[in-house]
């Protein structure tokens, strides 16, 4: 039974195997240039089995010497492909990675001139050697002493991964130190031996190097399913992440939205919209990314549209995020007011599109009107009294007077309303009287003691004569009902 030459053909598969897969794997993902160091490794030791089983049963020096020089060029390219997986997964250190590859590359230069290969430099007969019941040839050489520098290029090839081993360690991935560092100790030690006493003569055995391959074959392999293993658990983890992303933006009351802007032709196309969408407006987020570029921009009123569309311009021009007020028509021809809030995509060519909440504020709209036409009405009451009256805040400011205080004030000599208007602390305007300083006094406290809620009612009757006639007044003041506080006040003549 062939049991060293069927181990070795197994061996071969295996290498060819691994490498066929991961070369598919690497064809997927490009990038994962561990993936081709990976398969460049195996294949490239999926060949060297076959020249070493071929030497294993040369029965001439020729024979041999042809097999063992193609063996040398086919085992470089794998054990350099090793040391280029070293560097990318392990992050060692290159210049050790450059010193390795020159003294490789020098021997491999130094193999292709010699007229026998780097190893030897005749061979002088082929021996015999009983290994598990199979007869398997091995050299009787005349070494060649440049065979050192690929010998030394292993002991190099050894410190590098030891030293990356090491740096693993320190930044804390001991499990990849553990690992790389066993199978480099265990392939230098078996590849600094075995190659070595059969090469150079020193013992009677066949080589043995394909044997040695699987330690480091098994530490990259582990490694590259570690990180696939890793890689599904994270995508399960991101997938569980998106879908709770998905749900959250479905739940958000608003449409989540996204855009990004064509180099070539300008135009803004959604790539996300919410399903949020159908609810506020009648389209589904299917319906709305089936539509051209601008088909938000269609749905505002035309006599918005160019307000609309500077405002989003501005907010890709500056990069600072912006807010805009518009009109939607929606599917079935209502009007919904949207408050949308923009935030520019910043990306490596520089603002790439614009991202936001569209927020559907129309009852809010629709109060603040009714707010506005309130006011409106109550300032019309209060402008069709002929009594003169205004109204404070907690602090005595003027919040609002109607037309009868206004036209008084004017009419009384001053420049304009605005000195005892809206804004204005109608307490200062009662320190500042000259005129019957007293009265002033009294003014002021009564309205202070309504204002803080110290005094329910306060009033004053005080003179107010003009150079044409005698007048007297009768200010009243009232709390103003509320939780805000101040005070009504009313001068009757």
């Amino acid at each position: 039974m062939e049991i060293v030459s069927n181990s070795m053909l197994i061996l071969s598969g295996v290498y060819l195997a691994l490498g066929l897969i991961y070369l598919r794997f690497w064809w997927a993902e490009r990038p994962r240039l561990s993936y081709l160091a990976f398969t460049i490794t195996c294949l490239s030791y999926a060949v060297f089995a076959w020249f070493e089983l071929g030497m294993m049963h040369a029965e001439s020096p020729e024979r041999y010497l042809f097999l063992v020089w193609w063996a040398f060029i086919v085992g470089s390219v794998g054990i350099v492909a090793f040391a280029w997986f070293g560097y990318l997964h392990l992050q060692g250190r290159k210049w050790l990675f450059v010193v390795y590859g020159a003294m490789r590359g020098l021997s491999l230069v130094l193999h292709v001139v010699m007229a026998n290969g780097i190893n030897f430099r005749q061979i002088t007969s082929i021996a015999h050697r009983n290994v598990l019941g199979e007869t398997l040839s091995y050299p009787v050489p005349d070494p060649n002493p440049w065979m050192l520098l690929p010998h030394l290029s292993h002991v190099v090839l050894v410190i590098f991964f030891l030293d990356a081993s090491v740096r693993c360690w320190r930044r804390g991935e001991q499990r990849t130190a553990s690992i790389f560092g066993t199978g480099t100790i265990l392939f230098g030690t078996a590849v600094l031996i075995i190659p070595t006493l059969a090469l150079w003569g020193l013992a009677a055995i066949p080589l043995f190097s394909s044997y040695t391959v699987l330690f480091i074959i098994a530490a990259m392999l582990y490694e590259l399913n570690y990180d696939m293993h890793r890689a599904a658990m994270l995508g399960e983890e991101l997938e569980k992440r998106d879908a709770r992303l998905t749900e959250i933006v479905a739940n958000v009351p608003g449409i989540v939205w996204e855009s990004r802007t064509d180099p070539a032709t300008g135009a803004r196309t959604t790539t996300f919209i919410s399903d949020y969408v159908h609810k506020m407006l009648g389209y589904t987020s299917d319906e709305w990314l089936k539509e051209p570029p601008g088909f938000g921009l269609k749905l505002v009123p035309e006599e918005d549209r160019e307000r609309v569309t500077r405002e989003s311009d501005e907010a890709v021009e500056t990069g600072k995020d912006a807010v805009s007020e518009f009109r939607w028509i929606t599917k079935d021809g209502r009007i919904r007011w949207v408050e949308n809030h923009l935030s520019p995509i910043v990306g490596e060519a520089g603002i790439v599109g614009l991202r936001g909440v569209a927020l559907d504020v129309t009852e809010r709209k629709a109060a603040e009107q009714a707010l506005r036409e309130s006011e409106a009405f109550n300032h019309t009451i209060l402008s069709s009294l002929n009594t003169h009256v205004c109204v404070l805040d907690r602090d005595g400011r003027i919040i609002s007077v109607n037309q009868a205080w206004s036209d008084f004030a004017v009419d009384n000599g001053l420049a304009s309303d605005a000195s005892v208007g809206p804004g204005v602390s109608y307490l200062d305007v009662c320190r500042q009287a000259t005129e019957g300083a007293d009265l002033a006094q009294l003014a002021l406290d009564g309205v202070k003691a309504v204002c803080d809620g110290t005094k329910e009612y306060f009033e004053l009757e005080y003179p107010c004569h003009s150079p044409t006639e005698k007048r007297w007044f009768l200010m009243t003041v009232t709390p103003l009902k509320g939780d805000k506080g101040g005070a009504v006040v009313v001068h009757n003549d």
